[in-house]
């Protein structure tokens, strides 16, 4: 899957999720939804740096090793692959990683694969994969999903609880309204 996304529309904190709920599936094997896998995180630059003499006509173990994991983890799929900032790199690198996250898929179809991009600069075809575009959260988008999120996950509130409308309110001044943390909110958006 290839995320593409403004800056701070949230591709990073995406695979960051991916990764803790693939890292957790392996330690709690309750929830079925995720498929316990190993995370492997690596950015584009490490990656451009590590490429060295891979070619592309290598062995899988090649494509593998650029990873530092043994290719019995790829062919068994039990490995979750995420490339975050390929966006940073400049267009000779680009293209040399993306040639090499081709042949890892290739070579390892099993092996889920997230790719990170800011969408100003991708250049159309990069990726044979399918493509999800995010788009940053309006103020007020952020702010009805507080509301609603409380009000669900408040309707059975012990007696004497705060109401959700007011721990919503409480919220939206912290996290959307607040100069003071304007980090945060950018962070909830």
């Amino acid at each position: 899957l290839l995320l593409l996304g403004d800056a701070g529309a949230g591709k990073s904190t995406v695979a960051r999720e991916w990764q803790y709920r693939l890292a957790r599936a392996i330690l709690d094997e309750s929830d079925e939804a995720v498929v316990p896998r190993l995370p492997v995180v690596v950015r584009a630059a490490d990656v451009a740096g590590r490429l060295g003499e891979w070619d592309p006509d290598s062995p899988p173990t090649a494509a593998a090793a650029v990873l530092d994991q043994c290719p019995e983890l790829f062919e068994a799929g039990a490995a979750a692959v995420v490339v975050d900032a390929l966006n940073e790199l400049a267009d000779d690198d680009k293209e040399r990683v993306a040639e090499w996250i081709v042949a890892l898929h290739g070579h390892f179809p099993l092996v889920p694969l997230l790719v990170c991009h800011r969408q100003y600069n991708y250049p159309a075809g990069l990726l044979p994969f399918p493509l999800v575009t995010l788009d940053k959260v309006a103020p007020l988008q952020a702010e009805r999903y507080i509301r609603d999120y409380l009000r669900e996950r408040m309707q059975d509130s012990p007696p004497g609880a705060a109401a959700p409308g007011e721990l919503a309110d409480k919220l939206v001044d912290l996290l959307l309204r607040n100069e003071a943390h304007k980090q945060v909110r950018d962070l909830a958006q």
